[in-house]
């Protein structure tokens, strides 16, 4: 008996890009395109969206500060802020241009010593 196997490189990806990838293409493309384009402008449109219920005092410029942590997701989330509205300003920090990954900053940083990265 002979499997048919189509394989798809879509080069580095973060995890949550890795499992949309899979969605999209276990729905058959019903849930998006399963491209990363499609998924910068699937999730971006949706926190556009998300925002736009936030209360904001005064100016309408907002600003988003993320620490990538010193991982892939700092080369994908310059990437996709492009894809965000104009009133968005997005700041990565700890974009992997020094650092060790996850050293002194991340989520789990966060979480396990109970104050800011550095």
């Amino acid at each position: 008996m002979a499997f048919c196997i189509s394989l798809t490189d879509y080069g580095l990806l973060t995890t949550p890009q890795l499992h949309y990838m899979v969605f999209c293409r276990n729905s058959k493309g019903q849930y998006g395109k399963a491209t990363v384009e499609g998924y910068y402008q699937k999730l971006s449109l949706a926190f556009v969206e998300l925002t736009k219920q936030a209360f904001c005092s005064g100016d309408d410029h907002r600003t988003l500060k993320v620490d990538c942590a010193n991982g892939i997701g700092a080369l994908k989330l310059a990437e996709m802020k492009h894809y965000f509205s104009q009133g968005l300003s997005v700041q990565l920090f700890n974009d992997g241009t020094k650092g060790k990954l996850n050293h002194l900053c991340g989520a789990d940083f966060v979480k396990s010593h109970q104050k800011p990265p550095q």
